[in-house]
């Protein structure tokens, strides 16, 4: 049976990118996904205002650029999980963001729902705890 659905904000400017993710996040049989998209950092700021539970951030919008991407998120927004989905296939840079406050760091069309929605749901643990 699934739990209430894990709303979740996906920050990616590419608009064929945002519906593979939503068709795949769709497709998982053991959770459900609210999800809400932002095509720019300062709309993703926006999204965040009404609640999410995680982010999955890609680090290259229009208005914002690689790991200050990410910094910038963090920073208006400590408390939330933040996964990057990047195209970045660049083991220092996934380092680097992992440093930075990333919960995780995925190469787009390098995951499956399996991964991701284990990714989304460890980094929803340390939340449910506090």
């Amino acid at each position: 049976m699934k739990e209430r659905a894990v709303r979740l904000l996906v920050v990616e400017d590419n608009p064929a990118d945002v519906v593979l993710t939503r068709r795949l996040l769709e497709s998982a049989s053991t959770h459900s996904f609210e999800i809400s998209d932002a095509a720019t950092l300062s709309a993703a700021f926006e999204e965040l205002r009404r609640g999410v539970d995680a982010v999955l951030l890609d680090l290259n919008l229009p208005d914002s650029q690689d790991l200050v991407t990410l910094q910038r998120l963090r920073a208006e927004h400590p408390s939330v999980p933040i996964i990057v989905v990047t195209g970045l296939d660049d083991r220092q840079k996934a380092v680097e963001a992992l440093s930075n406050g990333a919960n995780d760091y995925f190469v787009k069309e390098k995951f499956d729902v399996r991964l991701l929605t284990r990714a989304i749901l460890r980094a929803l643990k340390p939340k449910a705890v506090r």
